[in-house]
């Protein structure tokens, strides 16, 4: 029997605190895991990755949307991957994609429905949301197994203080 799900709803309200939420989740990440982002078109998912880069010292990132993957290094390697163009999980096997996942990097793939049946079901999930006012967004945080101890603590620290 597979361990229950936790999650963790949280609201920001400017891209600095989406980015910055990236950032302290970067704390809690090891080589191996996969973070699938899922929201609309301009929800802050890539400005949440940039949070993610920064956390583990990447100066810069950009839009993975046409090349559909990039590699950024830091003290973790980061792969950014994002499957907007991809339609079934069968191009991201015939593109050999699956192989993302990968244990000596962080694998954070927006627009992920194409890559979850592939990559299995071991990920951290954030869902992305518009707020009520133009820059606010909501987000929602969901893993099982070991990750969902380590979502715990990043819960915790967000909660705690962790946001500046």
């Amino acid at each position: 029997m597979r361990p229950p799900k936790v999650s963790w709803h949280t609201r920001t309200r400017s891209p600095g605190e989406t980015e910055r939420l990236g950032e302290l989740l970067s704390r809690f990440l090891h080589e191996g895991d996969v973070v699938v982002l899922k929201g609309p078109m301009g929800a802050g998912k890539t400005t949440f990755v940039r949070g993610v880069a920064r956390g583990f010292g990447c100066p810069r990132v950009y839009s993975p949307s046409f090349v559909l993957v990039r590699e950024y290094r830091g003290t973790k390697k980061l792969l950014h991957a994002d499957f907007y163009r991809l339609g079934t999980s069968l191009e991201v096997e015939d593109l050999g994609l699956e192989q993302l996942v990968s244990p000596q990097a962080v694998t954070l793939v927006e627009w992920p429905e194409p890559f979850v049946p592939v990559a299995g079901e071991s990920c951290i999930e954030v869902t992305f949301e518009y707020g009520i006012a133009p820059e606010e967004r909501n987000l929602e945080f969901t893993a099982d197994d070991d990750m969902a101890a380590r979502l715990a603590a990043f819960w915790e620290q967000a909660e705690g203080g962790g946001r500046k």
